[in-house]
């Protein structure tokens, strides 16, 4: 057990990272005592100390305004008596005004703890006070956006520095966790051609040809619709990942809509009983493969209808599948950082899979592992985890020359290098294309391959 000093000033998020966050990443108990006359943060193992600064936290301004966002962000050389971690330098927002960050500095200049809590409690998604048209924090205002280090996880980075620092002068061998996954994750907005109204068959149809361009998605949905055939429908996921092994090359979760009422416009209302969701239900059964729930739009603004939805999808789950179905996206990303991971928590998920730019690709929460949640209005660490995507197919799809295949293997490159686990978020209609089937078939054998 490592043992740690802090003054008592907003010791319980304090108190998440050192005692949770740390711990789940290295399985080492680390144990959070005050101090009152500490302005900085003491490591204890034994006789020997290390030193932290605690720059986040004692930063003036209002918690819990914008106040306490960075205005800069300074470039610090990573000397080379670190292990190589393939980067000379590395972005810090928190830490001492120094230039270089050695093994033997007789202090960590990067304020870890505080740096942990601003990337991953959702400190970001509760301040920032401009939106976009769906009530989203802008992306451009998050800080790796503003200071462009969204293709890093800078996290990862942190953490390796700081237990390079630890092991080395504590003369110990603390290994952080590996995961070295590839998670699929498919939400399905809209299940089945069959489940449109005319009018949308028909837009939908001329979209095939004049828009994406593929005649086999257009024969396809034009068999389903006039002989009533679900199965040959481009909106059916499952003989594509199928066909390509998927199932055996990556983790598969399908996010399921369960949309009650006070749905809007941009939620697709589908009968969990009818024909095409049966067929998937038990496709999903027969091939082990995980169901998640995907929130309605509205629940990003209403806590009692993120409820209903839960509760009620809680009820089909058993009647319908055998699934343990622990898994939570909200649709258009619209996740309440003020109620939604306390909910999702307190009636029973394990895992939100939310975070993540709806029109940038990268490490929205700056890491590439699951981590754990934090309700920061009543303070207190959750069970509830966080697994961040890198990358959504739509926002590939509304910028591909700037998306290029390199700058997505150079994704998986820095997921690779830190033993993490690669989220790609696709939607089970964009897979009916051709275009976006060998895409992702890409991406899956070049992480095989590194």
């Amino acid at each position: 057990m490592i043992e740690v000093q802090c003054n008592s000033r907003f010791f319980k998020e304090k108190s998440y990272v050192v005692e949770k966050l740390l711990k789940d990443f290295t399985g080492i108990t680390f144990n959070l005592n005050i101090i009152e006359d500490s302005d900085g943060y003491i490591f204890k193992y034994k006789e020997k100390i290390i030193m932290v600064p605690d720059i986040f936290f004692a930063k003036e301004g209002r918690w819990l305004t914008k106040d306490k966002l960075p205005s800069s962000c300074k470039n610090i050389i990573i000397k080379k008596s670190f292990k190589d971690i393939g980067r000379e330098s590395i972005p810090v927002l928190f830490g001492y005004d120094q230039n270089e960050i050695s093994i033997d500095d007789s202090t960590f200049s990067i304020d870890i703890i505080g740096s942990l809590f601003f990337f991953l409690s959702g400190y970001e998604d509760l301040v920032i006070t401009n939106k976009d048209k769906h009530g989203r924090p802008t992306a451009y205002d998050y800080a790796a956006r503003r200071f462009n280090f969204t293709d890093i996880p800078v996290v990862n980075y942190y953490l390796e520095l700081f237990f390079q620092y630890v092991n080395y002068n504590f003369n110990l061998d603390i290994k952080i966790i590996k995961f070295n996954q590839f998670y699929l994750t498919i939400d399905i907005d809209h299940p089945s051609s069959l489940n449109m109204n005319l009018k949308k068959k028909l837009k939908t149809l001329l979209k095939d040809i004049l828009l994406k361009r593929d005649i086999n998605a257009f024969l396809k949905r034009f068999i389903a619709i006039v002989y009533n055939n679900y199965k040959i429908d481009p909106y059916n996921f499952i003989p594509y990942i199928k066909k390509e092994n998927i199932l055996y090359k990556t983790n598969v979760i399908i996010f399921f809509m369960n949309v009650l009422q006070s749905f809007s416009i941009h939620d697709e209302k589908y009968k969990w009983n009818s024909k095409f969701m049966k067929y998937y239900l038990q496709e999903c059964n027969d091939n082990n493969i995980k169901i998640g729930l995907h929130l309605s739009y509205n629940t990003g603004a209403s806590p009692d209808l993120l409820k209903k939805e839960i509760n009620d999808f809680k009820i089909k789950k058993f009647n319908l599948h055998n699934n343990s179905a622990n898994c939570i996206r909200h649709h258009y990303l619209r996740l309440n950082p003020s109620y939604s991971f306390k909910l999702m928590n307190d009636l029973g998920f394990e895992m939100d899979s939310s975070k993540g730019f709806a029109d940038e690709i990268g490490f929205k929460s700056s890491i590439c592992f699951p981590y754990r949640t934090f309700d920061i209005i009543n303070r207190e660490a959750l069970d509830l985890f966080e697994m961040p995507f890198m990358v959504m197919d739509r926002a590939l799809i509304s910028n591909e020359r700037k998306f290029n295949d390199t700058k997505l293997f150079s994704l998986i490159d820095e997921v690779k290098k830190f033993n993490g686990t690669f989220v790609y978020l696709a939607h089970n209609c964009e897979l009916g294309y051709k275009k976006w089937q060998k895409k992702l078939l890409k991406l899956i054998n070049y992480y095989h391959k590194r």
